[in-house]
């Protein structure tokens, strides 16, 4: 499936219920919410024709401005899979695999029920960009040797034996998080990292722990490399996406 709207898809207390294997979508100025059910891919989405533009009014200028899609590459350093300006929220029966950037200005929130993985033939690019992020996942969240790579400010998360694995660039906090969720801060119910099986978690750059990182049977690592020059590159490279897709279309953080 593939979504595009100027506002939202689904509503924080009414998400989208879906039964689909890749998925892919541009929200101009809204958030995405969506339940599915069965394995789910992020990306790589192939023979995509694109329609044509409606003439006049948002639909045009999205047509015109951005296709935030399988052929997008040159848009940013790596393809986006999904955009949006809000909150990125997907609760999902069975694993997810992320082939391609989750790019969200507000909170990733992704809960499953299997695992949160990252494509193994995809050796460059971030998975997840925002500047919060909640990965909740029963099994595992990324693997030992192909780790969710992210650009975050902030990550909490909760994951089984499978363990906690996160390749993050410039500067991380664990805790913090402030995501919405139905209403709800989702982030007060939890607490830092909970994992039951190995944690590892390294940053390019400063790592400050506000929350517990608890491992219940194995072991944690977290490694950082503190640098003066990461000097809040997130919103730098957030303000870029939208400058790159339609100033007008996405307000800059």
């Amino acid at each position: 499936a593939i979504f595009k709207a100027p506002d939202s898809v689904g509503e924080a207390d009414n998400a989208l219920d879906t039964r689909i294997d890749q998925l892919e979508a541009f929200v101009s100025a809204g958030s995405l919410w969506l339940d599915n059910v069965g394995d789910l891919s992020i990306g790589e989405i192939v023979g995509y024709v694109k329609p044509v533009a409606p003439a006049g009014g948002i639909y045009a200028e999205l047509f015109d401005d951005v296709d935030a899609l399988a052929d997008s590459a040159g848009l940013i350093q790596e393809e986006i899979g999904i955009f949006t300006r809000d909150t990125l929220d997907i609760s999902n029966v069975g694993d997810l695999t992320l082939f391609s950037a989750s790019v969200s200005q507000s909170d990733v929130l992704i809960d499953v029920s299997g695992s949160i993985l990252d494509n193994p033939e995809v050796l460059i690019g971030r998975d997840i960009i925002a500047p919060d992020a909640l990965l909740v996942a029963s099994n595992a969240v990324g693997a030992d040797g192909n780790e969710i790579e992210t650009l975050l400010n902030r990550l909490e998360g909760r994951a089984g034996s499978g363990g906690f694995f996160v390749d993050d660039s410039m500067g991380l906090v664990i805790g913090d998080v402030t995501a919405q969720q139905g209403g709800a801060d989702v982030g007060l119910g939890n607490t830092g990292l909970d994992v039951d099986g190995t944690i590892r978690v390294t940053t390019t750059g400063f790592m400050t722990v506000l929350e517990d990182v608890v491992s219940n049977d194995a072991d944690v690592t977290l490694q950082s490399v503190d640098s003066p020059l990461l000097d809040d590159p997130l919103a730098v490279y957030l303000a870029n996406i939208g400058t790159l897709i339609n100033p007008a279309i996405i307000p800059q953080t």
